[in-house]
């Protein structure tokens, strides 16, 4: 299995800007691969990183499907994402620091000092498992220090001191008591399925599926609700006019 180091490989923050994209194009109905998933898959096409072109209208489906659709298992192993990046916003048009996955994920060792001068260049240590370009797992090694947790919220986030103890207080307290070391991987068992049938879309294997609507056509649901779980839940509806 190949392992990728995200700031080693060139392109690597090309294909991370195609999650953002892809979204959209997921929106229109369009059939797209996170960055990641597609970095893996071109990689195993045998060309070399630094010649992949990366933009949206060159990204089209065939060529996606060109490159995960393999008679053979292409595995590899993304390592080291950023854990925190710029998000631009209405208030800050330079953009405010956020997570990129998780707030919680321990930073690469050699990389803590970046959290005071430029968070953007520290990585996760954080790992995700590709096969064929679909993501079977991820996960990540935890922060356990309650000093480091306490920073990544309120000097790199900015998330204000009382609202740190009103969400995570449970938490840092936990972690004065000995917390040791600590991480994991979740698998989907449904992904590795949708593989083995050969097919692009986990609905195809699920039992009740849900349409992009949030609707589960074969257990008819959501159902109406009834004025008695309106009442006991204090909910009102007013129609409109």
């Amino acid at each position: 299995m190949k392992a990728i180091a995200s700031r080693d490989n060139p392109a690597f923050k090309a294909m991370a800007r195609l999650v953002a994209s892809g979204s959209e194009r997921r929106r229109s109905g369009a059939s797209v691969l996170d960055g990641a998933h597609l970095l893996a898959a071109f990689l195993d096409s045998g060309r070399k990183p630094e010649s992949l072109m990366v933009s949206r209208a060159g990204l089209e489906d065939g060529e996606v499907a060109r490159l995960v659709e393999r008679s053979r298992p292409a595995p590899v192993t993304l390592l080291s994402d950023p854990l925190f990046d710029a998000l631009s916003t209405v208030a800050s048009p330079t953009g405010v620091i956020a997570a990129v996955k998780t707030p919680v994920g321990e930073p690469v060792p050699e990389d803590a000092a970046f959290l005071d001068s430029d968070p953007k260049k520290v990585r996760g240590q954080h790992y995700d498992v590709v096969l064929n370009g679909m993501e079977l797992g991820g996960g990540s090694i935890r922060i356990h220090q309650p000093a480091l947790q306490k920073k990544v919220f309120e000097d790199v986030l900015k998330i204000p001191a009382d609202v740190v103890e009103s969400r995570f207080g449970y938490m840092l307290k936990a972690f004065t008591y000995g917390a040791p070391p600590h991480g994991g991987i979740a698998f989907g068992l449904d992904r590795m399925v949708a593989l083995l049938c050969g097919t692009t879309s986990i609905r195809d294997v699920i039992a009740f599926p849900k349409t992009q609507k949030g609707q589960d056509l074969m257990a008819q649901s959501p159902t109406p609700v009834t004025a008695r779980q309106l009442k006991d839940l204090h909910i009102q509806t007013v129609m409109p006019e």
